[in-house]
């Protein structure tokens, strides 16, 4: 059984993969495979990158300078287009090739997969589950991580809204409380999809 999880920035995604991991399935994130596509130099990819963001969003090093991209994305929606089209055939060919792994293996697997629905992932998966989380809480967590509301409400902005979400998803897991409820939560759901 392959699951698809999505949820907004700042909900908790990478934290119900680590449960899903600790359960005994296998896990893989979109934005690892992001990573992986960042690192990967002198690429048609990676070429692309320094022609349109120029110099600075290069390191020393030569690899891609993701926060400086970053600012650049979340803040012009010509730029985030620009980034998203550059990204779609590579990453795709990465989510397909690791969903096809899937369907090869016994193995339960869990998908990170923040533009699930936006990319139209959920028809290549078993069952989706939203991450959500109420807006201080995220607010409180990322806060933890350096990021401010602005960055929150500026990624939110290239993304479908929370709600939408859990009205598409399977399940919905909500991230407002205690690790200890967000756990509960995933139990339910687990025995439910391992039933």
């Amino acid at each position: 059984m392959i699951i698809g999880i999505t949820g907004g920035f700042g909900c908790g995604k990478s934290t119900v993969l680590k449960l899903f991991e600790r359960a005994g399935a296998a896990v893989y994130s979109a934005d690892s495979l992001c990573h992986e596509i960042y690192e990967a130099k002198d690429t048609d990819f990676f070429n692309a990158i320094k022609k349109y963001f120029g110099a600075d969003a290069i390191n020393p090093d030569g690899s891609a300078n993701r926060k400086f991209i970053a600012s650049k994305v979340f803040s012009n929606p010509a730029d985030m287009d620009f980034l998203n089209k550059l990204f779609q055939q590579p990453l795709k060919e990465k989510i397909y090739s690791k969903i096809q792994n899937a369907k090869n293996s016994s193995a339960m697997t869990a998908i990170e997969i923040p533009l699930l629905f936006e990319g139209h992932y959920e028809n290549l998966v078993d069952k989706t589950i939203t991450i959500y989380a109420p807006p201080e809480a995220r607010k409180n967590f990322l806060a933890k991580r350096g990021f401010s509301p602005d960055e929150m409400q500026k990624r939110d902005a290239f993304q479908m809204s929370l709600d939408e979400k859990t009205k598409l998803a399977d399940f919905v897991i909500i991230n407002g409380s205690t690790e200890e409820f967000l756990e509960e939560q995933f139990n339910n759901i687990y025995n439910i999809l391992t039933r």
